[in-house]
C-alpha cells in the first residue's frame, strides 16, 4: 500500500541568523513534527525510516545537509523529530537565501519540498545582534563605532581582559572578494613594513600561537588556511613566508609545522612547494638544512607517509624533469667523508601490515633516447679497510608469503638483451678471491633452502631458441684449473652435489670418482640402484641378433654406429656370439663394416643367435688407463678444504656485517616526535 505525508511543521527561533559572537550558543537543531497517512487518509503504523534534507531549491538539485532517522515510532501516524541530532546543521546552510526541506519515507523518492521560513525574533536577531560586525548595515546607527570599539585605550589599540580583543568577520553572497580582516602597510624609506604583526607573550603554559589561521570551504575553489605572497623587484630576497622558532627551552623547535587532512578524492599535501627561476640562478622547490651544532641527530629532511587505505603511501617522493641537456635527479643524496660515524648516502626502510607490497626503496629509470637507463646506481669506493657494499639487501618475513632480499626484473621489448641481474667482481690488483655471485640460504623451518635458484622461460613460438635456467662458463686465460661449475655436498646417503631431472648432455669427457648408477622403482614400491659397467679402454658397443641360413650369416653394422668407432688393422672389432638353436658351433670372421658367422664342420643348420660387438671409440682408440688430468683426489681435497675455509670466512664476515647493521638499525635515527596539534 502506498503511503504519503501529511505534515505539521513547527520551527523555533533556531533558524540560524547567527552573529559571530553568539553563534556557538545557538543549538544547531530544528524541531519537526508530522503525520503519516496512506492514500485513504488512514494513519500509518510504525516504525519507519525517514530521510530529511535541506536543499537550495524546490527540486532539491543541490543538497546542503541530510540525515537519516531509522526506527521512528508513530502514534496514530504522528511523529516528532529533532533535526540535527545525528548530523549538526552547519551555520552556513542558512546564509539568508531561501531554503527547502525535503523528506522521504522508507526509501521512496520525495514528492514534496517545503520552503523554510523565519519568525519574528529571528528578524530582530539578524539586525541587532550583527550590528557591530556589519557596521552601518540595515537601519542601525553606528557613527561612534570607531571611538567605542577601536580606540578604547589609546590610538590603534583594542584591549580586553578576557575573550576576544578584536573580531573581524565578513559574510555575504557576492562574487567579489570578502575580507574578514585586511592589513596594508607601505614604507617608502628604509624601515620595515608590516601589513600585520602578531605576537604572544611568554607567560602561561598553554599553546602560544603568533597566528592561528583556519579556512573552510564547500566549493570547487581552493581553501587556504594561510596564503602569503612576496614580490621583490629589486636585489633583496623575497620570502613568501619566513618562519622561525627559537627559545631556550628543551622542547621541539619547528620553524614550520604543517598538517593537512583530507576526506575527499583530491590530493592532500602537507607541503606543496614550487620554485621557478627564468634566469640562470638555481631554483629550489624546497631547501632544507640541519645545522651541525649540538650532539643530537641532524636531519635535513624527514619524510613520513602514513596511509590507512588501498592507496599508496610515500615517505618521500621526488620527481625531476629536464628538457635540456642538464642532468635530472629525482633525488640526490650525499654525505661528507669526515667523522667516524656511519655514513648513509640514503637510508630507506619500509614497514607494512597488509597484503600490499612494501618497498624499502624503489627506483625507476626511463629514457626515451639512446642513453643508458638506471633504475638505481650504487657505488662503493675503494678507500678504507672496511667492507664495501655496492648494495646490501636484507629481507625478513613472518608470514606465509615470500621474503626477497632482492627482487629484480628487466624487460626489453627491442633486440637488446635483458638481465634480471648482472653481477661482476673485478680484482685486477687485489689478492683476494673475486666472486661475481655468492648465494647462501639458511632456513630454520621445514621448507627447502636454496643457495641459488635459476629459472628461464621463453614464450616465443620459435622452438629453436634455447632456454637456460643457468649458464656458467670460464675463460681460457691463465694456467690454473678451469671449473665452470663446482658443486659439493656432504658424502652420505641423501646428499647430492647435483640432481638433474631430465636429460643430461655432455659435449666432452665425464670424469667420475665413484660409481655411475641409475635408480629404478620396484613392484614393492622400493627404489633400487643399478650400476654402470666401467672399462680400461674407450669401447662403444652394439647388440643385435640374426639367423644362420645354410650354416652361414653376414651382419652388416649400422652406418650411424660406424661413424662413432674406428675399425682398421690395428683396432679390430670384438664380436661375441650366443647361439639360440642347435648346431655344430660357430666361428666369426670380421671385416671393416661387418662380420660373418659360420657353422663349424660345414654345418648347414638355420640356428638363430644374438651378438654383442665392441669397437674403439673414434678419437680415443689408444686410450688405456690414462693418467688423470687435473688435480688428484688429494689435491681436490686440499682445494675443497680451502674453498670451505674461504666460504666459512666469508660467512663470518657477512654475519659480522649483518650484526653490525642490525646494531645500527637499533641505534638508527629516530623519527621526531610530533607535537600535539589542535
Amino acid at each position: 500500500m502506498k503511503s504519503g505525508f501529511v505534515c505539521v511543521i513547527a520551527f523555533a527561533a533556531i533558524l540560524f541568523l547567527f552573529c559571530a559572537s553568539a553563534s556557538a550558543a545557538i543549538p544547531q537543531q530544528i524541531n519537526y513534527q508530522g503525520r503519516l497517512t496512506d492514500p485513504n487518509g488512514d494513519p500509518l503504523a510504525g516504525p519507519v525510516e525517514l530521510v530529511f534534507s535541506i536543499c537550495t531549491d524546490s527540486l532539491c538539485t543541490t543538497t546542503l545537509w541530510s540525515e537519516t532517522h531509522s526506527g521512528v515510532v508513530l502514534n496514530e501516524g504522528m511523529f516528532s523529530i529533532l533535526l540535527g541530532t545525528l548530523t549538526p546543521i552547519p551555520v552556513s546552510v542558512f546564509d539568508g537565501s531561501l531554503r527547502y526541506l525535503s523528506a522521504s519515507l522508507n526509501g521512496q523518492p520525495a514528492t514534496r519540498r517545503i520552503a523554510i521560513g523565519s519568525i519574528g525574533y529571528a528578524y530582530h536577531s539578524a539586525v541587532s545582534d550583527t550590528a557591530v560586525v556589519l557596521r552601518g548595515g540595515g537601519t542601525t546607527d553606528c557613527a561612534d563605532c570607531n571611538a567605542t570599539f577601536v580606540n578604547v585605550i589609546g590610538p590603534d589599540s583594542v584591549y580586553v581582559s578576557q575573550g576576544t580583543a578584536f573580531l573581524g568577520k565578513a559574510a555575504g553572497a557576492r562574487t567579489s572578494d570578502l575580507f574578514g580582516l585586511k592589513g596594508y602597510a607601505s614604507n617608502t624609506s628604509s624601515g620595515d613594513a608590516f601589513a600585520g604583526r602578531f605576537e604572544v607573550a611568554t607567560g602561561g603554559t598553554g599553546i602560544h600561537y603568533g597566528v592561528s589561521a583556519g579556512a573552510q570551504g564547500n566549493s570547487v575553489s581552493g581553501v587556504y588556511g594561510l596564503e602569503a605572497t612576496a614580490y621583490c623587484s629589486g636585489t633583496g630576497s623575497a620570502f613568501g613566508a619566513s618562519l622561525t622558532a627559537g627559545g631556550t627551552g628543551n622542547g621541539p623547535r619547528y620553524g614550520a609545522y604543517i598538517n593537512s587532512d583530507g576526506v575527499g578524492t583530491g590530493a592532500t599535501f602537507g607541503v606543496w612547494s614550487e620554485a621557478s627561476n627564468s634566469f640562470t640562478g638555481d631554483a629550489y622547490g624546497g631547501y632544507f638544512r640541519g645545522a651541525s651544532d649540538g650532539t643530537g641527530d641532524h636531519i635535513g629532511v624527514s619524510g613520513s607517509g602514513n596511509c590507512a587505505s588501498d592507496a599508496n603511501a610515500y615517505g618521500s617522493y621526488g620527481y625531476a624533469s629536464n628538457t635540456s641537456t642538464g642532468d635530472a635527479y629525482g633525488g640526490y643524496f650525499s654525505t661528507t667523508a669526515s667523522g667516524s660515524g656511519v655514513h648513509y648516502g640514503a637510508k630507506a626502510q619500509a614497514n607494512g601490515a597488509s597484503s600490499s607490497p612494501v618497498h624499502g626503496f624503489q627506483g625507476i629509470g626511463e629514457n626515451t633516447g639512446g642513453g643508458s637507463t638506471y633504475g638505481g646506481s650504487f657505488f662503493a669506493h675503494a678507500d678504507g679497510t672496511g667492507h664495501h657494499y655496492g648494495i646490501y639487501s636484507e629481507a625478513s618475513g613472518n608470514s606465509s608469503n615470500e621474503a626477497f632480499g632482492m627482487y629484480s626484473i628487466a624487460s626489453n621489448s627491442g633486440a637488446g638483451e635483458s638481465f634480471g641481474g648482472y653481477f661482476a667482481a673485478n680484482g685486477p690488483s687485489g689478492t683476494g678471491r673475486t666472486t661475481a655471485v655468492s648465494g647462501e640460504s639458511t632456513n630454520n623451518g621445514s621448507s627447502d633452502a636454496i643457495g641459488v635458484y635459476g629459472w628461464a622461460q621463453n614464450n616465443a613460438p620459435n622452438s629453436d631458441i634455447r632456454v637456460y635456467g643457468g649458464l656458467f662458463g670460464v675463460s681460457d686465460v691463465g694456467s690454473g684449473e678451469k671449473v665452470a661449475l663446482y658443486a659439493e655436498a656432504p658424502q652420505h646417503d641423501g646428499s647430492h652435489a647435483g640432481v638433474f631431472y631430465g636429460n643430461v648432455w655432455m659435449s666432452s669427457n665425464l670424469w667420475v670418482g665413484g660409481s655411475i648408477f641409475e635408480v629404478g622403482k620396484m613392484d614393492d614400491n622400493t627404489y633400487r640402484t643399478v650400476h654402470s659397467q666401467q672399462s680400461t679402454e674407450a669401447w662403444i658397443e652394439d647388440l643385435g641378433g640374426a639367423r644362420l641360413v645354410g650354416g652361414k650369416a653376414h651382419v652388416e653394422l649400422e652406418p650411424l654406429y660406424l661413424q662413432t668407432i674406428t675399425i682398421d688393422e690395428k683396432h679390430q672389432m670384438r664380436v661375441f656370439v650366443q647361439l639360440e638353436g642347435n648346431c655344430n658351433g660357430v666361428y666369426v670372421e670380421t671385416g671393416k663394416t661387418g662380420f660373418d658367422v659360420i657353422e663349424l664342420a660345414n654345418g648347414k643348420s638355420d640356428a638363430a643367435f644374438s651378438y654383442r660387438i665392441v669397437a674403439k671409440r673414434k678419437g680415443y682408440e689408444d686410450k688405456r688407463l690414462d693418467l688423470l688430468e687435473g688435480p688428484t683426489p688429494e689435491e681436490r681435497e686440499v682445494m675443497r678444504a680451502r674453498l670451505n675455509s674461504e666460504l666459512a670466512a666469508s660467512r663470518a664476515k657477512i654475519q659480522e656485517g649483518q650484526q653490525r647493521i642490525q646494531l645500527e638499525h637499533k641505534t638508527a635515527i629516530q623519527e621526531p616526535v610530533e607535537p600535539d596539534a589542535e
